[in-house]
């Protein structure tokens, strides 16, 4: 067996990579699906999602927008750490956890349409889980969210006060931050 190494360019949904796939990985069989690691990349369509910025980018380019230029008045707005603003900046490729993301499009005062494309751009979606709803009598911390971008309500300590008075803990952030 060679030891050489292939390249393969790999597209995600936000940025071009190289990755380096060694002829012996190539050989080994994937214990789930029982094919190589070279079958299953070479199988797989990257190239169904290209954007020309990424979720970083856009983020702080919407903060720009909104007049916002330091991590302080970042933490003001969107209620959260100071440190998710920087690593927006330093990152291009960050993706924050779903519930940040979620306090930053409420901050930024993002209508409903460009909340789901900064969600779909970071993997997530809003996602309604109506088993839960019926079973719970409560409507899903998604659908919570949803509702109160889609009623144009920005306040965080308003949405974490509904979420708090349908069952749900304090997730959004918090003015006590400041």
């Amino acid at each position: 067996m060679r030891n050489i190494n292939k390249k393969c360019v790999v597209q995600n949904a936000e940025n071009k990579k190289d990755v380096i796939l060694k002829k012996a990985k190539d050989e080994e069989k994937s214990s789930m699906f029982g094919i190589t690691v070279e079958q299953l990349v070479s199988t797989y369509d990257f190239s169904h999602e290209k954007y020309e910025s990424t979720l970083a980018e856009d983020i702080i380019s919407l903060c720009q927008e909104k007049g916002i230029y330091t991590d302080g008045i970042f933490q003001q707005k969107t209620c959260v750490l100071r440190n998710n603003y920087w690593n927006l900046k330093s990152n291009k490729f960050h993706i924050p956890k779903k519930d940040i993301l979620f306090a930053i499009c409420i901050g930024l005062k993002l209508n409903i349409e460009k909340t789901v494309q900064l969600l779909a751009k970071g993997g997530y979606s809003f996602t309604y889980n109506s088993e839960f709803e019926q079973k719970n009598s409560l409507p899903s911390f998604d659908r919570l969210i949803h509702d109160c971008i889609c009623m144009r309500i920005y306040d965080i300590d308003e949405i974490n006060q509904f979420l708090i008075d349908n069952g749900y803990k304090e997730r959004l952030g918090s003015r006590t931050l400041i």
